[in-house]
């Protein structure tokens, strides 16, 4: 038997909680310092940028290949906020030029969003600032390619199935 995470309680959950919250504190003022960005907004590009699908139907305007989050409930549950919490930060986003909307061609009542070229280069400038860091954090003391292996399942063990 493994010994859990070095935590007075002992317990692998409250051990993920403080790892999560060191992580995100030291990202967030990584992010600050070299970057216009803070967590936030990476998180938020980087789970939209996780959650587009393409458009199977297509459609004249955006043509076949396009990639777009369905619609704001969508990115809401990913992100584990409300749709009101992600309509409110659209408009700056996309004031930024990182994030673009379009109306749903078969619902007139849902806004998808996508990524512009903009908001994908701060995702992939971002998270590779991040990984470099991490990973100077941690060289020598893990194996951070089996680490996101580890998480990776564990999010897959945990996620609810998709009907």
């Amino acid at each position: 038997m493994t010994t859990p995470a070095q935590t007075r309680s002992g317990r692998v959950v409250v051990a993920l909680h403080r790892l999560v919250g060191a992580v995100d504190a030291a990202s967030d003022a990584l992010l600050r310092a070299r970057t216009d960005y803070d967590l936030a907004t990476v998180t938020f590009l980087s789970v939209l940028a996780d959650a587009e699908r393409p458009d199977a139907l297509g459609d004249p305007v955006d043509g076949p290949a396009e990639r777009w989050v369905p619609d704001l409930t969508t990115l809401a549950e990913c992100l584990g906020v409300t749709r009101a919490a992600v309509s409110k930060r659209v408009p700056a986003l996309v004031a930024r030029g990182l994030v673009r909307t379009s109306a749903d061609p078969h619902h007139a009542r849902r806004v998808r969003l996508a990524l512009t070229d903009e908001g994908a280069a701060v995702v992939a400038t971002s998270t590779a600032l991040l990984e470099e860091w991490l990973a100077g954090e941690l060289a020598g003391r893990l194996d951070l390619e089996a680490l996101h292996t580890a998480l990776t399942d564990a999010l897959a063990a945990l996620a609810p199935q998709e009907l």
